[in-house]
């Protein structure tokens, strides 16, 4: 697998959207042996606990306004 076929599907595996195993094999395989899309996985983990532990997040003042 690319490392472009690997980003594809990387939003599917690392959401847990169920794939065909074969697929997920492909996936795992392909990030355990792929140091740059590991760097990419550990970037997008670390950012996305980061946003989880902000909590609940609420729009600013005037916010629904301004998107109209």
């Amino acid at each position: 697998m690319r490392c472009t076929e690997f980003l594809q599907r990387y939003s599917d595996l690392r959401d847990g959207v169920p794939l065909e195993p074969a697929v997920a094999l492909e996936l795992e395989r392909h990030l355990r042996s792929c140091p740059r899309c590991a760097r990419y996985d550990y970037a997008v983990t670390r950012g996305v606990g980061g946003v989880r532990l902000l909590g609940e997040v609420a729009p600013s003042r005037g916010c629904s306004r301004r998107c109209r």
